[in-house]
């Protein structure tokens, strides 16, 4: 049983990849995206009790970053991490894969934090305490294409900046993500043009 993720920069192409290549090629897998409002709710309700041990981790990186953070914003990424996590332990199909999972989650909490040994050892423990999923499949454009995809869309993200700073250390966050996952042995790598 497959219980897959896609993980990438925003407007790297993973939506685009799980619609035309992952439905393609596995035409067994039921593709879901972003999961249903009308289960989100009970999504987070299921994946708190065995991820409760999360919540202190949270706690953790909020305490140690609280001057970098906007609480509103975090606070709804731990919400979608919860929720992707229940998505995941309520599916009934054998084969599935999700646009964005729990991994894309974490890069989601730290993106726009400092990248230092505390926040490094903090999302190594987050990465090793999640297991819904036995495959994370990496979106990946050339750089100058993800930059003019960046610019092309309607939603400014907030990795766009002036100076590039965030758009960099987003970058080397998904990076430091990637290398944690391959040390699970759990990392694809798809190339998106």
């Amino acid at each position: 049983m497959n219980k897959g993720e896609l993980i990438g920069l925003p407007a790297s192409g993973k939506s685009w990849v799980i619609k035309k290549k992952l439905l393609k090629a596995n035409g067994e897998y039921k593709v879901i995206k972003n999961g249903f409002r009308i289960n989100k709710l009970f999504n987070i309700m299921v994946s708190i009790v065995p991820y409760a041990n999360l919540i202190l981790l949270y706690q953790k990186i909020y305490i140690n970053n609280s001057n970098d953070i906007n609480l509103r914003s975090y606070l709804r990424r731990v919400f979608i991490m919860y929720e992707r996590l229940g998505y995941f332990r309520r599916q009934k199909h054998k084969n599935i894969y999700v646009d964005e999972g729990p991994m894309q989650s974490v890069w989601a909490v730290f993106y726009q934090l400092p990248l230092n040994e505390r926040n490094m050892d903090l999302a190594k423990i987050l990465i090793s305490s999640i297991n819904e999923t036995n495959i994370v499949v990496f979106v990946s454009v050339p750089k100058l294409t993800h930059v003019k995809r960046m610019l092309q869309r309607k939603r400014k993200h907030p990795i766009q900046n002036e100076d590039n700073s965030a758009y960099l250390l987003s970058r080397e966050w998904l990076a430091f993500i990637l290398v944690c996952l391959r040390r699970k042995k759990k990392i694809k790598f798809i190339r998106n043009l």
